[in-house]
């Protein structure tokens, strides 16, 4: 096995970090910059399983243009008892504006089964924890392997009520929530498993290794 299969870099226009959403507001803000479509019936009912179990709490969801695709999600929102006040859509935007919504957001939860790739890596270098859903392929445990390489495991769920108790007790701790992401980027600098050098020499012996076993 490659000792890290992936690194990232970084937009080097991506705004400086922010204090914790939820310290001036007095509420947790959830986020998803997922597509629509890939927001199934269960990754909606388990979203709002959330949003029932956290007082107060908020969805503000990305990548919403238009009136008509607010509409449609709001209404599948309604269906599992969520009133449209508490929810927040907001249109595709030009890359630093994207990033720069993620001061609006304390935690980003993720879709499946096919989980968030580049979106995690810009929540994490924006300081935003990805609470993520593992699954048994590799296009589910996208996330999974991303907030793994930073050291945060604690942030994968094992199935959906794992997921509705991990967002209750993040929500719940904004301290180590703030905590967290003040040294993110700091963290993301110090993970080994992140760093070009480490993906590129795990390459290299395992090219080397298949030119010797040929």
């Amino acid at each position: 096995r490659l000792p890290s299969s992936g690194t990232f870099e970084a937009v080097a226009s991506a705004p400086a970090l922010s204090e914790l959403p939820a310290g001036a507001r007095g509420f947790v803000t959830f986020g998803s910059f997922a597509s629509a479509a890939r927001a199934g019936e269960q990754v909606i009912a388990t979203w709002s399983r959330v949003l029932q179990a956290v007082p107060g709490s908020r969805l503000l969801l990305g990548n919403v243009s238009g009136a008509e695709p607010a509409r449609e999600l709001a209404g599948r929102f309604a269906r599992q008892r969520i009133a449209p006040q508490r929810l927040d859509f907001r249109p595709h935007a030009p890359l630093t504006d994207y990033l720069a919504l993620h001061h609006e957001i304390d935690i980003i939860l993720d879709t499946w089964p096919y989980s968030r790739g580049t979106t995690s890596n810009h929540a994490l270098w924006m300081g935003v924890p990805v609470l993520t859903l593992q699954g048994p392929a590799r296009a589910h445990c996208q996330s999974a392997a991303v907030m793994g390489r930073l050291g945060l495991s604690d942030w994968i769920a094992t199935d959906v009520d794992d997921f509705v108790r991990l967002a209750v007790r993040r929500a719940s701790a904004p301290a180590a929530l703030a905590q967290l992401r003040a040294g993110m980027r700091e963290r993301w600098h110090s993970a080994p498993l992140r760093q070009p050098a480490t993906v590129a020499r795990g390459l290299e012996r395992a090219v080397r290794w298949m030119w010797q076993r040929w």
